[in-house]
């Protein structure tokens, strides 16, 4: 038998193992790992604390990174001066790249973060939303317990619409209801 032949032979088999195989319907059904739904993971005080580490990470990222953005709020501000002169800037043409249209359009670490604020600042609230309104679904060792997952809560919130009013002035409340869903 020639090599030729062999490796015919052997695809021949090959293919035939892999169609055999590949057949079988129930081979195709997903079986998933786990079930992320809010009414497995807000069932104790370590899932409302996940919820609030996104609280932290999007207060924790607005000091952080590449141009982080409260450059953008000390620009526009008495604290600081754009001393950029080499290259176009976010204070260069305030009237301009303060338009939404253009905060949408340059909000990247070369431009101002205008939309940064808005964003992050209502993803925040609705994380802590989130915890405040299934506070009671959960199990706690202790009512210090709670009251300590429903502070941090309402510490992120309180934060988030300070910072919202005070860039921006009268902001819409974004408030949750007992059952709304996360």
């Amino acid at each position: 038998m020639n090599l030729y032949t062999y490796l015919k032979q052997l695809a021949l088999l090959l293919l035939t193992c892999i169609a055999l195989g590949s057949c079988n319907k129930s081979w195709l059904e997903p079986e998933p790992l786990s079930f992320y739904t809010p009414g497995n993971a807000y069932i104790d005080a370590a899932g409302m604390r996940a919820a609030l580490v996104a609280c932290a990470r999007n207060a924790r990222i607005e000091y952080y990174g590449d141009n982080p953005p409260i450059l953008t709020e000390m620009l526009f501000s008495e604290i600081s001066v754009e001393g950029t002169t080499d290259k176009s800037g976010p204070a260069q043409d305030l009237n301009l790249l303060i338009t939404p249209d253009a905060a949408a359009q340059y909000n990247d670490a070369d431009h101002a973060r205008l939309q940064f604020y808005w964003r992050e600042a209502y993803r925040g609230i609705r994380y802590a939303n989130t915890v405040i309104t299934r506070i009671d679904d959960a199990k706690y060792q202790s009512e210090a317990e709670r009251n300590a997952v429903l502070g941090s809560a309402y510490f992120h919130r309180a934060l988030r619409y300070y910072r919202l009013t005070h860039q921006f002035g009268d902001v819409p409340a974004n408030v949750r209801t007992k059952g709304a869903e996360a």
